[in-house]
């Protein structure tokens, strides 16, 4: 039996926090910005003109950036990152 104890809940939540404290500030700045942004706004893509709500598109726009964000960081996590001396023929 080893002398280490298993960390409780709360030490468990005061690790995450920590580590994560950006990430989460991040995330609670876009949800505030997202909720005040209420009004009507024209989106031009490509050739077309779409009317949408504004708190909808930029709930797009921030899916899209975590869909990236986690695409990203795959390819890092399995060694496929651009820059890191994988040559084909080597």
């Amino acid at each position: 039996m080893s002398g280490t104890t298993k960390p409780t809940g709360g030490e468990r939540a005061l690790d995450l926090l920590k580590r994560f404290w950006f990430p989460l500030a991040l995330a609670i700045l876009a949800t505030i910005f997202i909720v005040q942004n209420t009004q009507e706004i024209q989106i031009f893509f490509f050739a077309g003109r779409f009317t949408a709500p504004a708190w909808l598109a930029y709930t797009a726009l921030v899916l899209v950036g975590l869909v990236v964000g986690l695409y990203i960081a795959r390819r890092r996590a399995r060694g496929a990152g651009v820059g890191q001396g994988k040559h084909p023929g080597k």
